[in-house]
């Protein structure tokens, strides 16, 4: 089979990073009261804005999401990332290998913000396989989950 293009996700595919997010994550709802371990935040978060789970921090805290909050989330988790970040053994060498077929038919889309996104492929080394061909769900009319209805994690991702 023979495709025409490559598009990659980026988070857990070609970074190491939901670990990092969920850490910070993580600690700063520990911070409003609701206490989980790395892998109940992940469960929870994992493929999902936190914006979009915003009901189920109210459920677990009584406190609702603010902007300022959420702002102070990404700083946390961008210093974070910046410090810890690394690529998923053997990206690079697939990239090269595909970029060797595919050349400029190759893409990244996460539903992460563009600057994590960036921010990320720049520190591992990895942007300049999509230089000008990176796309962030936040500048989509929608993102995660859509189009599922639900926003509660699906089976496959809870039992990651």
């Amino acid at each position: 089979m023979r495709f025409e293009a490559l598009l990659f996700d980026c988070d857990g595919v070609l970074v190491d990073s939901e670990a990092i997010t969920c850490g910070v994550l993580r600690d700063m709802l520990e911070e409003k009261g609701w206490r989980l371990t790395l892998a109940q935040c992940m469960g929870h978060f994992v493929g999902h804005t936190v914006r979009n789970r915003a009901d189920l921090v109210r459920e677990h805290t009584g406190w609702d999401l603010t902007e300022g909050w959420l702002q102070s989330f990404y700083a946390r988790r961008n210093a974070a990332l910046a410090q810890d970040i690394r690529a998923i053994d053997g990206a690079r060498e697939l990239l090269g290998q595909a970029q060797t077929v595919y050349g400029q038919r190759m893409a990244v889309a996460s539903g992460a913000d563009r600057h994590k996104v960036e921010m990320m492929l720049g520190r591992v080394g990895l942007i300049d396989f999509f230089s000008g061909r990176i796309f962030s769900g936040h500048e989509m009319p929608r993102s995660k989950p859509a189009p599922r209805k639900s926003s509660r994690p699906c089976t496959r991702c809870a039992r990651r």
